[in-house]
């Protein structure tokens, strides 16, 4: 049973440790994992797709979309142009780099419908830099799951509005890798918002900071992270704590199926007085630190799902 796994060495910085994870995990459940690093790209290794043969082939890996049971890509991100190593590229041919850049993205996009149409499970379901954010809020509204106050504008004055109605407020992007940040009043005079692209605002939350990692329909995962602002990648063992998945569980996973996934990762904030509110759902959230520091075992039961479609916990 081979199982593909799309992603990269390092990101931003950061080691992208959770693919060694499954990998490894794959492997003890007796499954053939095949990894493909996307940031090998653009680079010298052609990549190719024979029709003629079925075959795709990435430097000297080769895959049979006919012998994949399952797919974990995280990689295409790798092609977002923002990215610290492509700003040398764009900045001497922009253009290029873009038609560049784009042409790969849609290389490894093609691949992934393919073994979706092959019946592969996949993880995500879909090309990963399609976050479909504003969709999957107005989704969760109407299942009735609790959410911040939230409207998505260009519009300065709508945005100012907000804020002066909740005093704090969060500006996220739609789909760029960017992090979250806080509205301040010296921003709103300072911004030309007639430049502006849309943007997702949302009231500003009291509370614990929990992730949850929802696989196949059930929540494998749960962790809780205290600290004054909430950057996954700042996780550490002093601020950062497994807590049983119990009702925040069945909170995460009634939002993973409100938005018709059976994987995700749900991000809430457990409020003393007002209950669990839900951030956002992703397709796939990082856990590499709570399963190697903590003891989380969120890549057995990706792994799992990978080779059989299910997860038995």
């Amino acid at each position: 049973m081979t199982v593909l796994l799309i992603g990269y060495d390092e990101h931003i910085g950061n080691s992208f440790v959770e693919l060694e994870q499954i990998e490894s995990a794959v492997i003890d459940r007796g499954g053939n994992p095949t990894v493909i690093h996307c940031d090998d790209w653009p680079g010298e290794s052609p990549v190719t797709s024979s029709i003629k043969n079925g075959v795709w082939e990435f430097g000297d890996t080769t895959v049979h979309t006919n012998e994949v049971t399952g797919a974990f890509h995280v990689g295409e991100s790798e092609f977002w142009p923002t990215l610290p190593r492509h700003l040398d590229s764009f900045k001497q041919n922009p253009v290029g780099s873009f038609h560049t850049h784009a042409e790969y993205q849609t290389f490894f996009r093609d691949l992934y419908f393919r073994l979706s149409e092959k019946g592969a499970n996949l993880i995500p379901d879909r090309p990963l830099r399609t976050p479909r954010k504003v969709e999957r809020l107005h989704r969760l509204k109407e299942a009735n799951m609790q959410i911040p106050d939230t409207v998505v504008t260009s519009s300065g004055e709508i945005i100012t509005e907000f804020y002066e109605e909740y005093d704090r407020a969060i500006v996220k992007p739609l789909s760029a890798p960017v992090r979250l940040k806080e509205v301040t009043e010296e921003e709103l005079e300072k911004a030309d918002f007639s430049k502006s692209a849309p943007m997702q605002v949302q009231e500003f939350i009291e509370g614990i900071d929990i992730r949850v990692h929802v696989i196949g329909g059930q929540a494998v995962a749960a962790s809780q992270i205290e600290k004054d602002w909430v950057a996954y990648e700042g996780q550490n063992e002093e601020n950062t704590t497994l807590i049983d998945c119990g009702e925040v569980g069945e909170v995460a996973e009634q939002a993973v199926e409100a938005v018709g996934r059976e994987v995700g990762t749900v991000d809430l904030i457990r409020n003393p007085d007002r209950g669990y509110f839900v951030l956002e759902v992703n397709d796939i959230g990082r856990w590499g630190f709570i399963e190697e520091k903590l003891g989380a075992d969120v890549s057995g039961a990706i792994a799992e799902y990978l080779l059989t479609g299910s997860v038995s916990r």
